[in-house]
């Protein structure tokens, strides 16, 4: 890991004078929070941990939350490694358990109900719409929409993501790699991004490109963890929405900021309290 030697003597004034903003790219920032050793609630990624400390920034211009450190290889993290490390069973048992979990206890059934729910209502022939998933992983949540919108697609940068999604969900198409090296014959519809930016280094250039794909007048549907609440209960080392592969926690402020930014325009917005208890921010904009 990079530039571990200037971590070991704790200089706190070096990770101050570092940031940037991942969405905003603004230099100034207040402190939230140290993080000193791996909390519990963290899948272990094998961080050394004489090695392991990072900071909690919040942008303040943006407001979004910065997750400062370089203890993971964003290069190579999501290509596998990831995927092997947040379970040990393979991904189809895991999906298999997933979508065995009653309606009112699954984020997943959920979320594809809502995002229906909302379709229904903006589109006229919703069923008929072309989806992209981006960040497919699991693919329960593309299972569940399958039921109602069969013209499903995803992107996933692991090889076994990609296989699973199409041997035992049947999408129509998959990709595996990047919205970056990502070249579609058509454009969709409609695309949604469920906890998926808050992992990457720069979400605004993501969404960017990944709007791109959407038809003028397409919708995105654009999930991510909300760290306000957290905060303020003093928390943070006890939830896993500030885990240390979340680069950036958002809230409403910083979420309408990255939407705005992106050229697309507001539908709705709010912050919901998952069935599995995570905190959450979602929204529907309009290209």
């Amino acid at each position: 890991t990079k530039d571990l030697k200037k971590h070991e003597a704790l200089d706190w004034s070096f990770f101050e004078s570092e940031f940037t903003c991942r969405l905003c790219y603004s230099k100034s920032s207040r402190l939230v929070k140290r993080v000193h050793k791996r909390p519990v609630v963290e899948v272990n990624y094998n961080i050394p941990s004489q090695f392991y400390y990072r900071e909690v920034r919040q942008c303040n211009h943006c407001k979004v939350y910065n997750n400062i450190h370089e203890l993971i290889d964003l290069e190579s993290f999501y290509d596998g490694s990831y995927n092997s490390a947040i379970t040990s069973n393979p991904l189809k048992k895991r999906f298999e358990r997933i979508i065995n979990i009653p309606i009112g206890k699954s984020d997943n059934k959920l979320r594809a109900k809502r995002v229906v729910h909302f379709l229904k209502n903006e589109i006229n022939d919703y069923s008929n719409i072309e989806v992209l998933d981006i960040g497919s992983g699991t693919c329960v949540f593309l299972f569940e929409l399958k039921k109602e919108l069969p013209n499903v697609h995803c992107i996933d940068p692991d090889k076994a993501a990609i296989k699973h999604a199409i041997s035992t969900v049947g999408v129509k198409s998959a990709h595996e790699g990047s919205v970056f090296d990502f070249k579609p014959e058509n454009l969709f519809d409609f695309i949604s991004l469920n906890k998926v930016l808050e992992h990457v280094d720069e979400p605004l250039n993501f969404l960017k490109k990944s709007i791109s794909f959407l038809k003028r007048n397409g919708i995105l549907y654009i999930e991510l963890p909300n760290g306000q609440e957290i905060e303020k209960n003093n928390q943070i080392n006890q939830r896993a929405e500030f885990n240390v592969e979340h680069l950036t926690i958002f809230n409403k402020e910083s979420l309408e900021f990255l939407i705005t930014k992106s050229g697309m325009t507001m539908l709705k917005i709010e912050n919901i309290i998952d069935p599995s208890g995570k905190e959450t921010v979602y929204a529907f904009a309009r290209k």
